[in-house]
């Protein structure tokens, strides 16, 4: 039976109440089909749940009941031997991070690594600091091997003469860049007398 509420807005249409029952009639036919297709496709999905909740109880799997989908698997995490160093080298003592942590002091290996490479320790203090207040694309925990690194690198970069490393430090570079230095300081062998203006000018 309709409410007064949806009679009065019916009557305000002009219908009679025998139009009335029939938009009635009609209205719970309508809802009346969607609520079943509503339940039938419900009870379906229901059905297909349990079909692969069972497929996975057959394959030795559960399955989340909420959502149907198998759990997520996770891999075990490892032991304490296995997150160790190898017997002889301790772990190093920062969690990972991108910029080097302010408490770090260089280690005399990695001193000894920069002298090695031919630094001087002005140079070797110069690169240290640079590479502290470098921001790394990955987090970095072994800042000791991090400074060995960088100390090789600026080795390679440092001009010692060597052009195989960096071409712009070599003999014949130098003496490129002098040449063109005096070419531009010379007067030009090509300037000529100055234009005259064609129009008589």
């Amino acid at each position: 039976m309709m409410g007064p509420e949806t009679m009065r807005v019916l009557g305000e249409l002009g219908l009679t109440l025998a139009q009335a029952a029939l938009v009635e009639q009609a209205l719970r036919a309508d809802m009346s089909a969607d609520i079943r297709a509503d339940m039938s496709a419900e009870l379906q999905r229901a059905k297909w749940r349990k079909q692969k909740a069972d497929q996975r109880e057959r394959d030795g799997q559960s399955a989340d009941m909420s959502t149907g989908h198998p759990p997520k698997t996770l891999r075990p995490k490892p032991s304490a031997s296995e997150n160790s160093p190898p017997p002889g080298r301790k772990s190093p003592p920062y969690p990972p991070a991108r910029t080097c942590p302010a408490d770090w002091t260089p280690s005399p290996g990695v001193l000894a690594v920069g002298e090695a490479e031919g630094l001087t320790p002005g140079e070797i203090e110069r690169e240290l600091a640079k590479m502290r207040d470098h921001q790394f694309h990955d987090a970095k925990r072994d800042w000791d091997g991090v400074a060995r690194n960088w100390l090789r690198t600026a080795s390679d970069r440092k001009p010692n003469g060597s052009a195989a490393h960096d071409p712009g430090y070599g003999p014949r570079a130098l003496a490129r860049q002098a040449n063109l230095r005096r070419a531009f300081e010379a007067p030009s062998l090509f300037a000529g007398p100055p234009a005259r203006d064609p129009h008589g000018g």
